[in-house]
């Protein structure tokens, strides 16, 4: 018989062996339990900073004071420098409260039962994108549902850039519908 086929494990080798798996049973232990109660503190996500979860609270009231046709209530949220960029303003934008304030009378005015809600909030450092859904009617009873990308820049707890990315199709429609001009 062969002598080294039979060798036995010195007692250093069987010691590692074992500190090894005690070692990777012990990390996975502990993984899974922090894993757990960093779950736990907030439904399964890690919990925002203050100042994400005041950017978070600011556009969640931006949504709901759209939906109320709240023009005074969405104003007060932007900075008074603030931009506001969508295809209707052009690349350009709009800039300043008196002009912000002609665009969301116009925006209320022409909008009647309807409902804008954010179907997600991510936030990266001072930016805050909310993918937004529509559905509502025109003045004139028409049906009009549409989704857009909206994404703020905040400055000092306020609304300093917001760009609108959206299908402009639903809105053309609408109002060509409204104008009678049948062009789509």
């Amino acid at each position: 018989m062969n002598s080294s086929a039979l060798k036995k494990p010195h007692s250093w080798q069987k010691n590692i062996g074992s500190y090894s798996v005690l070692l990777c049973a012990s990390l996975m232990l502990s993984w899974s339990v922090w894993a757990e109660e960093t779950s736990a503190q907030k439904g399964g996500t890690m919990e925002r900073s203050p100042a994400e979860q005041q950017m978070e609270t600011a556009a969640r009231t931006y949504f709901a004071r759209v939906t109320k046709g709240d023009v005074e209530g969405i104003l007060a949220l932007f900075a008074d420098d603030a931009q506001l960029i969508n295809p209707m303003t052009g690349e350009e934008g709009i800039r300043g409260k008196a002009a912000l304030r002609t665009f969301y009378q116009n925006l209320v005015g022409s909008l009647v039962d309807y409902h804008a809600g954010p179907t997600d909030i991510i936030i990266d450092g001072n930016k805050l994108v909310a993918p937004l859904h529509l559905e509502g009617k025109t003045k004139d009873g028409k049906p009009i549902v549409m989704n857009n990308l909206n994404l703020w820049t905040f400055e000092n707890g306020k609304f300093k850039v917001l760009r609108i990315y959206m299908d402009t199709y639903p809105y053309r429609q609408a109002l060509s519908q409204a104008l009678g001009s049948g062009d789509k």
